[in-house]
């Protein structure tokens, strides 16, 4: 499992996830950004991503290092009621390009997603 390890690594993640929140959600303040039934927040901590990989049961734990370097940044979309509660990981690139949208166990998206037990 590759998850954000030393201090450095770790700083450098917060710095990109604080980017990301300012670049997408146009806020440098936790929280996520509600549109209709769903919000989109961004990882705050490594640690995050690893919640996400056990409660989806998909590999985005393994991105740690790719979001410390910049070369990819993960959104989490969520239902506005819930907005604690794993939904769908999205990767987004550079230039805005969605590079994949995954449910639990790396199912294709559908809005309607069952809730997660």
């Amino acid at each position: 499992m590759k998850v954000c390890t030393g201090q450095n690594l770790s700083k450098k993640f917060r710095y990109r996830t604080r980017a990301a929140a300012f670049q997408f959600l146009k806020s440098d303040k936790d929280g996520c950004v509600v549109a209709d039934d769903y919000c989109v927040s961004v990882p705050e901590e490594a640690e995050d991503l690893v919640r996400e990989s056990d409660s989806l049961g998909h590999c985005v734990k393994d991105y740690c290092e790719a979001v410390a370097n910049g070369s990819t940044y993960i959104l989490f979309l969520r239902r506005a009621e819930k907005p604690d509660k794993p939904f769908v990981t999205m990767e987004v690139r550079k230039r805005y390009r969605l590079i994949q949208v995954k449910a639990r166990g790396n199912e294709p998206v559908c809005m309607r997603q069952p809730e997660i037990s």
